[in-house]
């Protein structure tokens, strides 16, 4: 229990400290986010099993993914996954592309802080947002804290006709 206390204490002063600014400065245009801890476990089945970050948001509704922090907690093994990413898609492995971290931040071999804008994407409606590891995660003891930061747009707002 020490230890954890220890990681969230480690995660709170360099992610939530350091990103302060950037985080009020989106909740004041009313921007959500969600903090999201990605264990060693669940990074060695990432690509089988896409761990949901935010949840669908019902009918008629999507989420527009405005950026993610993430922070790479080096363990004692750094990540391996080839030439893969993790990426932070819509629905399942297959849904729409929203953000990526790239090869090299997750493979670090210290800890590593990143930033990744949303991205250019057919969005679907009332879907969750999941990490998804494009490739086997074949090593490393560490875990990934994720701040997504999105917003709920309703789709009747945009287009009537959007359903």
């Amino acid at each position: 229990m020490g230890q954890l206390n220890q990681l969230a204490d480690r995660f709170n002063f360099r992610v939530k400290g350091l990103f302060t600014d950037f985080t009020n400065d989106l909740l004041r245009v009313g921007i959500s986010y969600k903090d999201v801890k990605l264990t060693s476990t669940q990074m060695d089945t990432l690509n089988a099993t896409p761990v949901e970050l935010v949840a669908a948001p019902g009918t008629g509704k999507f989420l527009e993914v405005i950026a993610v922090l993430a922070f790479n907690d080096f363990g004692t093994a750094a990540f391996e996954l080839g030439s893969g990413t993790v990426d932070i898609r819509y629905t399942d492995s297959s849904g729409g592309l929203a953000a990526q971290l790239t090869n090299a931040f997750v493979e670090s071999a210290a800890d590593a802080l990143f930033k990744a804008y949303g991205r250019d994407v057919v969005i679907s409606t009332n879907a969750a947002l999941v990490a998804y590891a494009s490739a086997d995660v074949t090593a490393g003891d560490g875990s990934l804290y994720l701040r997504v930061f999105y917003r709920t747009q309703v789709t009747s707002e945009i287009s009537p006709t959007v359903a």
